[in-house]
């Protein structure tokens, strides 16, 4: 990247809850926040024809309170933390494109109507009453129903159906406020497989708009939730009766505040806090040294927050670093073991049924597929983690 890139960025007010003011730089398919001075800069620099006249001009704006070298260095600064900044999709370890954004807008402005307040508010009521009446009348007695292969291949396309419809919801979202979306994609998340879809531009947004569009994606799985309740009543079916539960538990899923899910995003903007994870880790960093007395060169962003959005960020700072050490240290090791304990006898049957010319048992069969897909996302997920530490110190 060059001096004249930089006239190639936007810059527009950023809606947070810093008590500083925020500003949002765009730039090709990128977004950063930066300061009053940064944003003036950034201006400055597109009026100009030179970065000497650029620097000339910027002094002047700010009454000689910056020198020559001072500018240049701020200006080569910025420039390098263009050119280093990761790409969005970094946030998933694999992601491929499965439907691009001009297919997607032929549909949008369609689905864009749901999102009138009218609509939205006569939706919920309905659904809350319907789950009320559900859980009351539904839960007291759990049959899991018998379930073949056909079943399974139907319920696997339904909630494939389902993902797809909600990330449908995230891109009407976006048409409903005149932006622009992505496409609709797959990828690796820790060892999650997702769908997501890329909706950038609601950095645009007011935080209001912006958490509309977060839980845009669950809104679309309520429109289909409510017509399963529907025929759930009438029919008594236990296997709707199942799949209504799990939309419910996706719900809760979708919406954890910890994973780079909606909840996440939603968590984000809540609190007014753009890159949410590393803000965290700032304050973190901010209290290991200030325990180890070492020198201090930047405060945390968090101190410049409402004191409001500050209790809650450090109260969300202690949870999500719970939760990971959780996931990290519990999760994925009790799996582990549980693989090492179950999967060699399960694997013993099935070669014991194969040598006495019997079907394999179907279950049996689920299970290891299960565990073995879930093994090679998390050794691919430990590979991706600790590979870069390998190769800086190879260096």
């Amino acid at each position: 990247m060059n001096f004249e890139n930089i006239k190639k960025m936007s810059v527009g007010k950023f809606s947070t809850s810093s008590t500083n003011e925020s500003y949002l730089v765009h730039y090709e398919d990128r977004f950063f926040e930066v300061n009053r001075m940064m944003a003036l800069l950034i201006e400055v620099i597109k009026g100009s024809n030179t970065q000497e006249e650029a620097v000339h001009s910027f002094i002047q704006s700010t009454d000689g309170k910056y020198t020559e070298k001072s500018v240049i260095e701020i200006i080569d600064k910025f420039i390098n933390k263009l050119e280093g900044a990761p790409s969005n999709k970094k946030t998933f370890l694999l992601n491929k494109e499965l439907i691009p954004s001009h297919v997607i807008s032929k549909c949008t402005p369609f689905f864009s109507v749901l999102f009138e307040k009218k609509i939205i508010v006569t939706v919920l009521c309905i659904l809350l009453g319907m789950e009320g009446y559900f859980m009351a009348t539904s839960l007291s007695v759990l049959n899991m129903p018998a379930i073949d292969l056909y079943t399974i291949c139907g319920l696997f396309l339904f909630f494939i159906l389902s993902s797809l419809f909600h990330e449908l919801g995230h891109a009407s979202a976006c048409q409903f406020y005149n932006i622009q979306h992505g496409g609709i994609g797959f990828g690796l998340y820790l060892n999650f497989p997702v769908f997501y879809t890329d909706v950038s531009n609601t950095w645009t947004l007011s935080r209001k708009k912006r958490c509309i569009v977060n839980i845009a994606g669950v809104y679309f799985q309520i429109l289909l939730l409510i017509p399963l309740l529907i025929i759930y009543f009438y029919t008594q079916n236990d296997i709707l009766k199942y799949v209504i539960i799990m939309t419910n538990i996706n719900f809760i899923i979708t919406l954890n505040p910890f994973f780079k899910f909606d909840g996440y995003w939603l968590m984000t903007d809540l609190l007014g806090v753009a890159n949410l994870r590393k803000k965290c880790g700032e304050y973190i960093t901010y209290l290991s040294k200030k325990t180890k007395r070492k020198d201090i060169n930047q405060k945390p962003y968090l101190f410049s927050l409402r004191k409001r959005e500050k209790v809650a960020m450090i109260i969300y700072t202690c949870l999500v670093n719970l939760f990971f050490g959780y996931y990290f240290l519990y999760v994925l090791p009790a799996f582990l073991v549980k693989f090492y304990k179950t999967f060699p006898e399960a694997f013993g049957n099935f070669i014991t049924e194969l040598a006495n010319h019997q079907v394999p048992d179907f279950y049996n069969l689920q299970k290891m597929a299960t565990q073995i897909f879930f093994l090679a996302l998390t050794i691919y997920l430990l590979y991706r983690s600790f590979s870069p530490l390998f190769k800086k110190r190879s260096k």
